[in-house]
């Protein structure tokens, strides 16, 4: 069963997160996600922010080691990355 292709914009936290919670460099964290770095690396530097997919968002929290609630708190705001348990 395929997932929805749904996609929503990530703001900037996500790049703290990757910082925080991984040993993971923008190139492979970018990898990861079926991203090109550039196009990683324009959006932390302010570009436009890449849309991710749902199967996107399921590979951040299990690198991240964060839950899907707690991913989506800190993507709004709600959360602080230095709150994660």
């Amino acid at each position: 069963m395929s997932r929805p292709t749904t996609q929503i914009e990530v703001p900037y936290p996500l790049e703290v997160l990757r910082k925080h919670r991984t040993n993971l460099s923008q190139k492979k964290f970018a990898e990861a996600l079926g991203l090109t770095t550039r196009t990683y690396e324009r959006w932390v530097a302010g570009g436009s922010a890449p849309r991710l997919t749902p199967d996107q968002i399921v590979t951040i929290s299990k690198i991240c080691k964060v839950s899907y609630g707690d991913f989506i708190r800190v993507l709004v705001g709600e959360l602080d990355v230095e709150e994660l348990p």
